[in-house]
């Protein structure tokens, strides 16, 4: 591993970071609705920026750049219906849509003194040691640049350095469910639901020099380890970057399509709750399920088992 350093200070801002919410609400007859709407604002950036140069980078100046610009307006809408027309039973459904919180995460994976996962401060190299003493220094004290292989990222160091921000949509996710509750004594409820989550638009990291085609596949044999559960003595696809193509780097972040990345939660909820004078009390079982998926576009070996098996799990709360 060779430092990008010496690295000046860096940092991004938030320009701007405005949310507006209003909502109503209507009730006719057995039936009640809950209207609500959010608008968002945020943008942020990369201030200028300078580094003096060091063993293995140059002097560095980077001038400023924006990072995320996002307007939203999101939706929650809710219904209620007392099916009796009493005040005791109550069949609810509703669906929000929500935006992720954002500050500078997205403006410093971007930034080209830090860049993406702190790339821009290391760079991870091969080494041969051609003269056999066990060390990259040389006799003289001075770095043998003939022993460390070539860079990882060609931009490494320069200011081509950081990734392109194209996430043009702001990640999120809807929220539906559907409840009935019903009163069985004063101060004793009990209930059930559905819930489903589904989060979209990732932001992912893509290097747009490389893609699929890009990769020869060839097999190896796994020993037949018990260790290794389904893969003992399994034939496994590995896959190798044509060699005209490493270090080839052209970074840009974008939003992920869903068979690259997804999330989506199901679950189904029984419960109780009760309160008696200055007491409480409250118990559920939950039938549930996340599925995630988290796959690469670029590098087919990061996508061995990048999604599932995903099975339902109970979990109970008192």
């Amino acid at each position: 591993m060779v430092l990008g350093t010496p690295v000046g200070s860096f940092s991004a801002d938030i320009n701007h970071d405005l949310g507006i919410y209003a909502q109503d609400k209507w009730t006719v007859g057995k039936w009640t609705l809950n209207l609500g709407v959010r608008a968002d604002f945020f943008r942020s950036s990369i201030p200028p920026q300078s580094a003096a140069a060091g063993a293995w980078v140059p002097a560095r100046t980077f001038p400023e750049f924006p990072g995320a610009d996002w307007k939203t307006v999101v939706p929650r809408v809710g219904v209620a219906y007392d099916l009796f027309g009493n005040g005791k039973t109550a069949l609810k459904a509703a669906a929000y849509k929500y935006v992720n919180s954002e500050s500078t995460t997205l403006a410093m994976a971007a930034n080209p003194m830090s860049s993406y996962t702190w790339s821009a401060k290391q760079d991870f190299r091969t080494w041969t040691d051609l003269d056999h003493n066990g060390s990259v220094i040389g006799p003289n004290g001075q770095i043998q640049y003939d022993e460390v292989g070539p860079p990882g990222d060609k931009n490494w160091g320069t200011a081509n350095a950081g990734a392109k921000i194209n996430v043009a949509n702001r990640p999120g996710q809807w929220e539906f469910n559907t409840v009935i509750q019903h009163e069985l004594l004063q101060g004793l409820s009990i209930g059930g639901g559905w819930y489903r989550r589904n989060y979209f638009d990732y932001y992912i990291y893509d290097n747009t020099a490389q893609s699929y085609s890009d990769y020869t596949q060839y097999s190896i044999k796994a020993p037949n380890d018990p260790r290794l559960g389904v893969y003992a003595n399994s034939t496994l696809p590995i896959y190798n970057l044509n060699p005209a193509l490493f270090g080839q780097v052209n970074s840009t972040f974008r939003n992920a399509p869903n068979n690259l990345r997804e999330r989506l939660y199901d679950g189904f909820e029984l419960l109780a709750n009760g309160r008696r004078q200055k007491l409480f009390f409250g118990a559920s079982a939950n039938y549930e399920r996340t599925h995630d998926g988290n796959c690469d576009q670029d590098n087919p070996n990061l996508n061995i088992n990048c999604t599932g098996p995903f099975v339902w799990l109970w979990q109970f709360k008192a």
